[in-house]
């Protein structure tokens, strides 16, 4: 992990930075520093003679901003949504906010040609594979005769086709996967919007635990999800042998 990632709440409460630390540690120019605090997104920096010093607040407010322009917000967006930020806001509380917004970690496409498409795949991939590939999501044309490739997923959807699986029968699971993952995430948040969030407000969980509760939230959701969906299957399998039997 980069220094810019580390969550502002492993920080000592006396961090003091200048601006060409804080340039190096969050990856930001000197100049769009400069240029952000006199917009008013951070609080002025603090005097040390005539040296401008920095703290967890401002390295965790201009990560924010970073998480927000990584969504695609304008600066105006970015600028309301500040405003909704109080000037007096802990490092933990801005970080709190960086991490509800922060997505789900996922792979990264890369763009390839024909040639090392084929490469990938260890074969010269036949036109109705490269079809079938395009229809699990495995590979999505782009322009310039290049495709857009997610490791993970073509590794899993190219061996499904060697595995003889029916598409149809692929994409038919992954519907119910999705469809019920959907109301997964909509309960989810309903549960942390009710029951995490006013616990937080009324100061009976810290912001600093409903960080690590987010940043972990992924990571055990995978976990509880795996260990759920194995009993269910392993139980509907012992139903259906049972049924067999009589």
């Amino acid at each position: 992990m980069s220094p810019a990632d580390e969550p502002a709440t492993q920080e000592s409460p006396t961090l003091e930075l200048t601006v060409e630390e804080l340039s190096e540690r969050t990856g930001i120019s000197v100049r769009n520093l400069r240029f952000y605090t006199t917009r008013g997104l951070v609080p002025p920096p603090a005097k040390r003679g005539r040296t401008a010093i920095y703290g967890r607040e401002h390295v965790a407010r201009f990560e924010l901003l970073q998480e927000l322009q990584a969504h695609g917000l304008t600066l105006s967006a970015i600028e309301r949504f500040f405003e909704g930020i109080p000037a007096d806001a802990t490092a933990e509380q801005i970080a709190l906010q960086r991490a509800t917004l922060r997505p789900l970690a996922g792979t990264e496409q890369v763009l390839v040609t024909r040639k090392e498409l084929d490469a990938r795949a260890g074969r010269k991939l036949g036109r109705e594979e490269l079809e079938s590939l395009t229809r699990l999501g495995g590979v999505t044309p782009a322009e310039g005769g290049k495709y857009a490739v997610t490791d993970t997923r073509f590794r899993s959807s190219l061996h499904l086709l060697d595995l003889g699986v029916p598409t149809d029968l692929v994409l038919a699971c992954e519907d119910v996967y999705r469809r019920h993952s959907k109301a997964m995430a909509e309960e989810l948040e309903v549960l942390f919007r009710e029951t995490v969030w006013p616990a937080y407000k009324a100061g009976d969980v810290g912001a600093d635990q409903v960080v690590a509760m987010v940043s972990d939230w992924e990571q055990g959701g995978i976990t509880s999800l795996v260990e759920a969906f194995t009993e269910a299957v392993t139980e509907a399998r012992r139903t259906l042998i049972e049924r067999r039997s009589r």
